[in-house]
């Protein structure tokens, strides 16, 4: 009779942690679901990624050169999901749902580490957990490819929780896919963890060859799904800088587009996640708390970090195992990529990605062990729901909001549909900076942007370099000769041309990054009232909205020529 008594008062514990769970859910909808399936609140980086996938509608940038090299930094998976949602569904929308997805796929597979820890609760912590920690979320905005790593680790990460070999290898294959990076560090975790599950059991070397064969065929599946971006046509953008190259170009350093070198030290690395992840804490609905978490922060977090290895070297719970081989595999990986930079990708993501995901298993999986290694029965989801209940308090109830969704392209929405009315193939030209949002609001084509400019492989950046060059003497042109060169060079139809920038604060906004800052300094010494963009009239400015002048760039050349005779 006791036994069944327990029994329904575990259920019944059970119960809370999933209504919580769905009160959680309802919340995080309800305050920022309209953010985030706001069309005009987008990732930065999304505006780079996404914009070529508008071709699926009505032949937008045919033969356009940016966005075939900005297409070929997606892996193949994410076009295929691009490719196929995009046939019925408007592209903005797309990422949003690729973005919710992310996220929910992650945190599925978090609550499923917590609730099979300490049922219900645990899975309400867990959830609570993958919302609450800023890679999370800002690692899913936009929908782009490292949307999908971290759940792709994480799916990897619960395989491995329950013994799953088929549902670890998938996740393995997945990263490779989505997210080639994450697929690296699972494939060597998986791999790992593996054959030291084996060697734990102490089976004979004649069954390791099983192991190592299941091993091997994963791998096999992991570079297959690589190999369309591994033996693809380059021809186009060329090769990837080596870092010796990289050495020497100041695109690379401080006050350069890509800050990599030089590349950052291990400690480094480690330290920066651990900081970002300590400053995920919120304010604690506990006056008393609060107070003491302005000044402790860290070592509050660091105490919990640290709390269950502690415990496991006085065998009070098990040894965190599964965020150890992760932490492990970063640090190798990290090690590896700096050999190979920048082949690999950036050597921060391996420390990055892994040291957050072994964040996340360490804190849902371990915290809620504790309440099972020391407590049986009710005790258990008692004791794991005081540990999360205390964890909670100190990191607080709520949340950073759509964390990632930094560009806010409403103040630009009558300039989009504007350049919407002009013909499909109708190329722009204008500041990098202020051309950012063309490609994925606009749809139309750009000369240059900030974000577009990528200095990873060398053709591409030899050509994005000459046309940064070029475009930036037209923009600050006082004389007509530049602005030939990008209509007959180029082919630009139309400049857009920001009302800031023909002012007399013009000189506050002729900055850009090396090894461009030299041309700017050159190019800024003229007085504001020579800039030849003031002599545009109504004759050739064919629209202004949002503060930008829509010029049509033959009709001003013509205009300037009558002027000359």
């Amino acid at each position: 009779m006791k036994r069944k008594k327990n029994l329904e008062l575990s259920q019944y514990l059970d119960i809370l942690g999933y209504f919580l769970c769905i009160i959680l859910i309802l919340y995080f909808s309800m305050r920022w679901g309209s953010d985030f399936f706001d069309p005009l609140l987008q990732n930065d980086d999304t505006r780079t990624s996404t914009f070529p996938f508008w071709a699926m509608h009505d032949d937008l940038f045919k033969g356009d050169y940016i966005a075939q090299a900005m297409e070929s930094f997606n892996p193949w998976l994410i076009k295929v999901l691009y490719y196929c949602l995009t046939l019925k569904i408007d592209l903005l929308i797309v990422t949003k749902i690729l973005q919710i997805s992310a996220i929910a796929w992650g945190s599925f597979h978090v609550f499923q580490i917590g609730r099979r820890r300490a049922g219900g609760l645990g899975g309400l912590f867990a959830l609570y957990l993958a919302l609450h920690t800023l890679e999370m979320l800002y690692g899913s905005a936009g929908g782009l490819p490292r949307s999908f790593g971290m759940p792709a680790l994480l799916m990897c990460m619960d395989g491995i929780d329950r013994n799953s070999r088929i549902q670890a290898g998938s996740g393995t294959i997945l990263g490779f896919s989505l997210y080639p990076p994450a697929g690296l560090i699972a494939l060597v975790t998986f791999s790992l963890w593996y054959l030291s599950r084996e060697l734990k059991n102490k089976k004979n070397l004649r069954n390791i060859r099983k192991e190592i064969i299941s091993i091997s065929i994963v791998t096999i599946f992991c570079f297959i799904s690589l190999s369309p971006m591994l033996f693809s046509d380059h021809k186009e953008i060329g090769s990837l800088y080596s870092f010796e190259q990289a050495s020497s170009m100041p695109e690379f350093y401080m006050g350069g587009r890509q800050c990599v070198a030089p590349l950052p030290t291990l400690q480094d690395a480690i330290a920066k996640v651990l900081r970002t992840l300590a400053e995920t804490s919120d304010d604690s609905p506990v006056p008393y708390i609060k107070h003491f978490n302005d000044n402790n922060k860290k070592v509050v977090f660091l105490l919990f970090l640290f709390i269950t290895p502690i415990l496991a070297l006085f065998q009070i719970t098990r040894f965190p195992f599964t965020a150890l081989y992760l932490a492990v595999v970063g640090i190798i990986l990290f090690g590896i990529a700096k050999l190979f930079a920048f082949q690999l990708y950036s050597p921060d993501r391996m420390i990055r990605f892994s040291f957050v995901c072994a964040y996340l298993v360490l804190i849902s999986s371990s915290y809620t062990v504790i309440g099972g290694e020391l407590y049986r029965g009710n005790m258990r989801k008692i004791a794991a729901f005081l540990v999360c209940a205390a964890f909670i308090g100190f990191q607080g109830i709520t949340f950073k909001g759509p964390i990632g969704l930094t560009v806010d392209a409403h103040k630009e929405s009558q300039l989009f549909q504007v350049l919407q009315k002009l013909p499909k193939n109708t190329l722009f030209a204008g500041h990098p900076l202020r051309m950012n949002n063309i490609p994925l609001w606009g749809k139309r084509s750009i000369l240059i942007s900030y974000e577009t400019s990528q200095p990873w492989f060398d053709k591409s950046w030899e050509r994005m370099k000459q046309r940064t060059y070029d475009n930036f003497a037209a923009y600050y042109a006082d004389k007509k000769d530049p602005l030939k060169v990008l209509e007959q060079k180029y082919g630009v139809d139309y400049m857009l041309i920001h009302e800031d920038d023909i002012s007399s604060s013009y000189i506050s906004h002729c900055k850009y990054f090396k090894p461009f800052t030299k041309q700017l300094d050159n190019l800024c010494k003229k007085p504001y009232e020579d800039l030849i963009w003031r002599k545009a009239t109504s004759g050739s400015i064919e629209a202004i909205a949002s503060g930008y002048m829509v010029i049509n760039l033959s009709k001003f050349l013509k205009e300037l020529e009558k002027v000359d005779n």
